[in-house]
C-alpha cells in the first residue's frame, strides 16, 4: 500500500526546507510516494502543493493567506532505507499542507 499514488503519505522533516512559511522545527508535509528506479524512491507534494499552516510557539496556526508552494522545491529522492524512515501513512508532526479537522 505503501506506493499506492492515490494514498496520501507524509514526508516527516526535522530539517528545514526552502520555500516553507514559519515550518517550525518538525512538521510533516502530504504528498505521494513513488518509485522511479533502481530503488530510488521520490517525494511530491501531489494535489499538496498549498501550506495551510504554521508554527508560532510550537503551535499549529492557520495562515491568514495560504501560501503556494514551488512543487520543484518539494521533489525529494530517497533510499529505500531513508524512505522507509521518513515517510509515514499518518503525519508524525504537525502536516503544514492537508486541511484537518480542527484546530
Amino acid at each position: 500500500m505503501l506506493l499506492d499514488i492515490e494514498t496520501p503519505l507524509y514526508y516527516n522533516s526535522c530539517s528545514p526546507l526552502k520555500g516553507l512559511v514559519n515550518p517550525g522545527s518538525m512538521f510533516s508535509l502530504c504528498g505521494r510516494l513513488q518509485k522511479t528506479r533502481n530503488f530510488v524512491y521520490q517525494f511530491d507534494l501531489a494535489l499538496y502543493k498549498t501550506q495551510l499552516y504554521e508554527c508560532n510557539r510550537n503551535y499549529l496556526v492557520q495562515l491568514e493567506e495560504p501560501h503556494q508552494l514551488h512543487t520543484k522545491d518539494f521533489v525529494i529522492k530517497f533510499s529505500c532505507k531513508e524512505a522507509i524512515k521518513l515517510m509515514t501513512v499518518k503525519p508524525v508532526f504537525p502536516c503544514l499542507n492537508k486541511q484537518i479537522n480542527s484546530l
